[in-house]
């Protein structure tokens, strides 16, 4: 979800997936 007008603002659907994955590290350790 990176642009290269936008390198530092990922998009909703970027974000999103991060929030997604996060609990799933959290979990692994």
């Amino acid at each position: 979800g990176f642009t290269a007008s936008e390198p530092l603002k990922p998009s909703d659907a970027g974000i999103e997936l991060l929030s997604q994955q996060l609990p799933l590290l959290k979990q692994e350790k």
